[in-house]
């Protein structure tokens, strides 16, 4: 039986053309992949993410201003949408910045096909992908990333769909009553989400998450 895996669509937001148009062509015949729209500005982005794309491939310099200061209204727009940084700026301050804004990886803009291609299939898996041509400290170039980067930003990328609606229930200070209402899920399964929310963040208590979310939107 043939594959009919689906590809995965990529929107890419960059203000040069012809990178985007080169991106795309490296990706033409590639099965799992497909450039499935482009986009020059932020206003035309959150347009587009009217419909649901997989992976957003984002220029960080966009005619002088910060795309990582527009993250929030991506995510509103599509929570689960994989963000890869797609850039020739490289200093590891702006790496470390990225990385606390919650993206799900890092790429440098002179990259082959083969970088290309294992960048999104690594993000695509869940994972979080780093260049490895990147000027960062050797300690930052581990198999497990930097632990200053990988502490919190990895809990919270592992959690499910259904366990990040919960931990927001709990901030929103509901008991398990009151997220099985909201959600329309039993209390067990409530209890059973929220048991394993709480493994992933380290956390042993209601109190213990919120800390860590406050946290984590602090930074």
């Amino acid at each position: 039986m043939a594959d009919v895996t689906e590809k995965k669509k990529i929107i890419i937001l960059d203000d040069h053309l012809v990178i985007m148009q080169g991106v795309k062509q490296l990706l033409s015949q590639r099965p799992d992949f497909e450039v499935a729209s482009m986009v020059t500005s932020v206003s035309q982005l959150l347009e587009e993410l009217a419909v649901p794309f997989d992976i957003l491939m984002l220029d960080l310099n966009l005619k002088g201003k910060n795309s990582l200061d527009h993250l929030a209204d991506i995510r509103s727009k599509q929570p689960r949408l994989k963000v890869l940084i797609f850039s020739s700026y490289h200093t590891p301050s702006t790496v470390k910045r990225a990385l606390q804004g919650k993206v799900n990886g890092y790429l440098l803009k002179d990259v082959d096909q083969q970088g290309l291609v294992e960048a999104l299939q690594i993000i695509s898996s869940g994972k979080i992908y780093l260049d490895p041509r990147l000027p960062l400290d050797p300690h930052m170039k581990s198999e497990r990333l930097d632990q200053v980067f990988e502490d919190d930003f990895i809990k919270q990328s592992a959690l499910t769909a259904r366990e990040a609606e919960i931990m927001q229930a709990i901030v929103d200070g509901l008991d398990n009553q009151g997220i099985a209402a909201q959600l329309f899920i039993s209390p067990h399964t409530v209890q059973t989400h929220r048991k394993k929310l709480f493994k992933k963040l380290g956390v042993h208590s209601a109190a213990e998450l919120i800390k860590f979310v406050l946290k984590q939107r602090q930074g």
